[in-house]
């Protein structure tokens, strides 16, 4: 299932965090928790095709053009004498991080080690457990969010790794999915399960950020606080998340001009999220001061909004060559 108006705000939630790191607009990084939104419902109608079609179509999604563009911006790095050590970038290709920004290729790569556990996460449940029983993952998910933060123990590795703090948005993503997928064959008693899921997951960010601004003494990663604004547009977001899934119904999305041109906008959004952020500092920052809006840091944000697309198009073709030339050769 394609839905079109989820693309268009993948698209914008891109430029928002590309204007937030080159004009530095202040809202524009929470772009990230509508992406993470975004990648619960479409992992959801992702798993549909069984495991082996998930695992293959998730690392082709992922890594391709994730080494592409992560090689552009190394390279770019060692022509502007930027230090990122050689050891650091080989290492940076395995798309992990132990969560420092200044050892990262770019320092927007520590949403996909989140991206890459929660795929993980998900797929090994549905390898055990089948999809059929999803909604217990979600709900398991949510609560083990409230308990770590309930109890403080929230800054244990092992926690973190669980990705507690973003399980509300990928948990909200996957249960409105579920909801789409499931309304019209789903017990009273089911429906009331997963609304309530999905209302508690959009409740959530709300609790989660209120233990962390108790904790602000005593941790470092204040990565999921929210100022008062900021918390009223990260809940907005979940209100702008289902009413894009609505809105997908609609005939006026399903034009096939309409939906061309936006799945060619909506595929260049990885790329732009892999490529924005080093390179428009080194380039910028090389010539004049980081963070304001100016003619040479447009040309920049411009420039690499084109470089996406285009790589977008040859990613999209080296998936589609991939899997005809190999993968439907294969017999299971």
């Amino acid at each position: 299932m394609y839905f079109t108006i989820l693309d268009l705000f993948r698209l914008l939630s891109s430029i928002a965090v590309l204007f937030h790191h080159t004009f530095l607009f202040h809202y524009g990084r929470l772009g990230i928790y509508l992406f993470f939104m975004i990648s619960g419902f479409v992992i959801y109608f992702s798993l549909n095709k069984g495991i082996k079609e998930y695992v293959t179509g998730r690392l082709l999604r992922l890594f391709p053009i994730f080494w592409v563009c992560a090689t552009i911006t190394y390279l770019i790095t060692v022509l502007y004498h930027v230090n990122i050590s050689f050891k650091h970038y080989l290492l940076g290709l395995f798309m992990f991080n132990n969560g420092h920004m200044e050892i990262m290729i770019d320092g927007s790569y520590w949403t996909l080690t989140f991206e890459l556990l929660f795929y993980f996460y998900i797929g090994v449940f549905v390898w055990l457990f089948g999809k059929k029983r999803l909604e217990w993952f979600y709900t398991g998910w949510l609560l083990l969010c409230f308990l770590c933060f309930y109890f403080r123990i929230d800054q244990m590795m092992i926690f973190k790794l669980l990705s507690i703090r973003f399980a509300p948005y990928f948990v909200f993503g996957g249960m409105l999915a579920l909801l789409v997928d499931k309304w019209n064959t789903s017990s009273y008693i089911s429906k009331v399960m997963h609304v309530s899921t999905l209302i508690a997951s959009w409740l959530m960010p709300i609790y989660v950020s209120s233990r962390l601004q108790a904790q602000k003494d005593t941790i470092t990663n204040f990565t999921g606080s929210f100022d008062v604004g900021e918390l009223f547009i990260v809940e907005l977001l979940f209100v702008i998340m289902y009413f894009a899934v609505i809105l997908s119904f609609y005939d006026f999305t399903k034009n096939k001009t309409f939906s061309k041109v936006v799945f060619l906008l909506g595929g260049m959004t990885y790329p732009l999220y892999l490529l924005h952020w080093k390179i428009g500092k080194t380039l910028i920052g090389s010539y004049e001061e980081y963070g304001h809006v100016t003619i040479l840091s447009a040309i920049v944000a411009l420039a690499l909004v084109l470089v996406s697309f285009f790589l977008s198009i040859y990613d999209q073709k080296f998936r589609t060559f991939f899997k005809v030339t190999f993968l439907d050769q294969v017999k299971v």
